[in-house]
């Protein structure tokens, strides 16, 4: 049963971290240099990345809770928590490789201009998000 507890934390989690990412975006706006404008972009993007997600996750667990019955979910917590860790899993790997893809977007596109230096720091950032996010709550369903 702690499945539903954490998988309700995780979702509010990560709206709150979408609107945190959406002030930034438009913090990163205000001055208007060309490195800001790139990790603006990067914040909004992962922004509606995060509501997307956190929106669908939160509809879909209260859907699938309102079919069972409190004895089936119990029966079905293993299984969701299986899977939650499967997808927590995915979620760091690719947290990574938004942390590596965003280091060398900003090591090889500098040269192209600030903006991708802005856009590569803003990847990584956000690959640093996932990656903590996700074992962070990998951990606490184990």
């Amino acid at each position: 049963m702690y499945i539903w507890i954490v998988q309700k934390a995780l979702t509010q989690r990560l709206a709150i971290w979408a609107w945190v990412s959406i002030a930034l975006g438009v913090l990163c706006f205000l001055p208007g240099s060309d490195f800001r404008v790139g990790l603006a972009f990067q914040f909004f993007g992962w922004a509606l990345a995060s509501l997307a997600l956190g929106g669908f996750g939160h509809l879909s667990a209260r859907r699938h809770q309102a079919r069972l019955t409190l004895a089936e979910k119990m029966v079905a917590a293993p299984e969701e928590t299986s899977k939650m860790l499967l997808l927590l899993q995915g979620s760091a790997a690719l947290g990574l490789l938004c942390l590596l893809g965003g280091l060398a977007l900003v090591v090889f596109m500098q040269a192209h201009g600030s903006f991708w230096a802005g856009a590569g720091t803003g990847i990584t950032l956000q690959g640093v998000f996932v990656l903590f996010f996700s074992r962070y709550y990998a951990r606490k369903l184990r």
